[in-house]
Protein backbone atom coordinates (compact mmCIF):
# COMPACT_ATOMS: atom_id res chain seq x y z
CA UNK A 1 0.00 0.00 0.00
CA UNK A 2 1.49 3.30 -0.82
CA UNK A 3 0.70 6.62 0.30
CA UNK A 4 -2.29 8.31 -0.19
CA UNK A 5 -4.34 11.57 -0.15
CA UNK A 6 -7.11 10.03 1.16
CA UNK A 7 -7.69 10.51 4.93
CA UNK A 8 -9.22 7.57 5.49
CA UNK A 9 -6.30 5.65 4.07
CA UNK A 10 -4.03 7.82 6.39
CA UNK A 11 -5.66 7.51 9.70
CA UNK A 12 -5.50 3.63 8.71
CA UNK A 13 -1.65 3.56 8.11
CA UNK A 14 -0.54 5.66 11.34
CA UNK A 15 -2.80 3.52 13.26
CA UNK A 16 -1.23 0.13 11.74
CA UNK A 17 1.99 1.95 12.24
CA UNK A 18 1.45 2.75 15.94
CA UNK A 19 0.43 -0.74 16.62
CA UNK A 20 3.08 -1.97 14.67
CA UNK A 21 5.52 -0.94 17.74
CA UNK A 22 3.12 -0.49 20.40
CA UNK A 23 5.14 -3.52 21.85
CA UNK A 24 8.24 -1.44 23.36
CA UNK A 25 10.26 -4.36 22.39
CA UNK A 26 9.56 -3.48 19.06
CA UNK A 27 10.45 0.30 19.01
CA UNK A 28 14.47 1.35 17.92
CA UNK A 29 16.15 4.06 18.20
CA UNK A 30 19.33 4.58 16.13
CA UNK A 31 17.70 1.95 13.82
CA UNK A 32 15.56 1.62 11.09
CA UNK A 33 13.94 -1.73 10.67
CA UNK A 34 15.45 -4.34 11.88
CA UNK A 35 13.47 -7.76 11.11
CA UNK A 36 14.08 -11.78 11.82
CA UNK A 37 11.64 -13.03 8.69
CA UNK A 38 11.44 -16.31 9.69
CA UNK A 39 9.63 -15.08 13.06
CA UNK A 40 8.04 -11.86 14.53
CA UNK A 41 11.03 -10.99 16.21
CA UNK A 42 11.63 -7.32 14.48
CA UNK A 43 12.43 -3.44 15.94
CA UNK A 44 11.46 -0.32 14.22
CA UNK A 45 11.92 3.14 13.93
CA UNK A 46 8.69 5.46 13.41
CA UNK A 47 9.51 5.72 9.80
CA UNK A 48 10.67 2.06 9.77
CA UNK A 49 7.23 1.42 10.94
CA UNK A 50 5.56 3.07 8.18
CA UNK A 51 7.46 1.63 5.82
CA UNK A 52 7.12 -1.91 7.28
CA UNK A 53 3.32 -1.97 6.82
CA UNK A 54 3.67 -0.19 2.91
CA UNK A 55 4.03 3.35 3.20
CA UNK A 56 6.82 4.77 0.90
CA UNK A 57 8.36 6.69 2.07
CA UNK A 58 11.70 8.81 0.20
CA UNK A 59 14.66 8.11 1.55
CA UNK A 60 15.49 11.75 0.51
CA UNK A 61 12.59 14.63 0.42
CA UNK A 62 14.71 17.39 -1.17
CA UNK A 63 15.81 14.64 -3.91
CA UNK A 64 12.07 13.74 -5.00
CA UNK A 65 11.25 16.99 -4.89
CA UNK A 66 13.82 18.33 -6.93
CA UNK A 67 13.53 14.87 -9.64
CA UNK A 68 9.93 15.64 -9.63
CA UNK A 69 8.23 18.90 -9.52
CA UNK A 70 4.26 17.06 -8.60
CA UNK A 71 6.26 15.23 -5.57
CA UNK A 72 4.08 15.57 -2.53
CA UNK A 73 5.63 14.25 0.72
CA UNK A 74 3.31 11.81 1.68
CA UNK A 75 0.06 12.72 4.36
CA UNK A 76 1.70 10.11 6.58
CA UNK A 77 5.06 11.63 7.31
CA UNK A 78 3.57 15.09 7.09
CA UNK A 79 0.87 14.31 10.35
CA UNK A 80 3.68 12.93 12.00
CA UNK A 81 6.52 15.97 11.64
CA UNK A 82 3.09 18.57 12.81
CA UNK A 83 2.69 15.93 15.62
CA UNK A 84 6.58 16.14 16.44
CA UNK A 85 6.30 19.61 16.55
CA UNK A 86 3.10 20.24 18.30
CA UNK A 87 4.91 18.49 21.45
CA UNK A 88 7.38 21.42 21.85
CA UNK A 89 10.23 18.87 22.79
CA UNK A 90 13.01 20.79 20.95
CA UNK A 91 13.39 18.70 17.69
CA UNK A 92 12.68 19.73 14.09
CA UNK A 93 12.38 16.19 12.66
CA UNK A 94 10.85 12.71 13.24
CA UNK A 95 14.27 10.97 13.46
CA UNK A 96 15.59 13.25 15.77
CA UNK A 97 12.61 13.29 17.85
CA UNK A 98 13.00 9.07 17.68
CA UNK A 99 16.35 8.17 18.29
CA UNK A 100 17.05 11.40 21.12
CA UNK A 101 18.35 10.16 24.40
CA UNK A 102 15.12 11.28 26.61
CA UNK A 103 12.87 9.86 24.55
CA UNK A 104 10.78 7.27 25.51
CA UNK A 105 8.04 4.33 23.87
CA UNK A 106 5.75 6.63 26.04
CA UNK A 107 6.70 9.78 24.04
CA UNK A 108 6.85 7.83 20.26
CA UNK A 109 3.31 6.69 21.07
CA UNK A 110 1.96 9.98 22.62
CA UNK A 111 3.09 11.54 19.35
CA UNK A 112 1.39 8.71 17.10
CA UNK A 113 -0.82 9.20 19.02
CA UNK A 114 -0.94 12.86 18.25
CA UNK A 115 -0.88 12.69 14.39
CA UNK A 116 -3.46 10.37 14.08
CA UNK A 117 -5.86 12.94 16.01
CA UNK A 118 -4.54 15.83 13.96
CA UNK A 119 -5.52 13.69 10.69
CA UNK A 120 -9.18 12.72 12.23
CA UNK A 121 -9.69 16.42 13.10
CA UNK A 122 -8.21 17.19 9.39
CA UNK A 123 -10.89 14.33 8.10
CA UNK A 124 -13.78 16.02 10.70
CA UNK A 125 -13.39 19.27 8.87
CA UNK A 126 -13.40 18.48 5.77
CA UNK A 127 -16.19 15.93 5.70
CA UNK A 128 -19.07 17.58 3.83
CA UNK A 129 -22.06 18.34 5.59
CA UNK A 130 -25.50 16.80 4.89
CA UNK A 131 -27.69 19.11 4.49
CA UNK A 132 -30.43 17.06 3.46
CA UNK A 133 -33.63 16.21 4.72
CA UNK A 134 -34.21 12.56 6.16
CA UNK A 135 -35.36 10.29 4.24
CA UNK A 136 -39.22 9.77 4.25
CA UNK A 137 -40.66 6.01 5.72
CA UNK A 138 -41.98 4.70 3.30
CA UNK A 139 -45.07 2.35 4.66
CA UNK A 140 -46.08 -0.90 3.19
CA UNK A 141 -49.41 -1.52 1.69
Amino acid sequence: MCHSNDLSVTISNLTRARDFISNPRHWVKGDYLTCDFTGCDYQACVLGALEWIGVELPKCKVAARLDDPNYEIPLEHSYIYEAVLSLDCSHNNVIAFNDAPETTHEDVMRMLNRAIHLAMADALQSAPQALTAPEPVLEEA
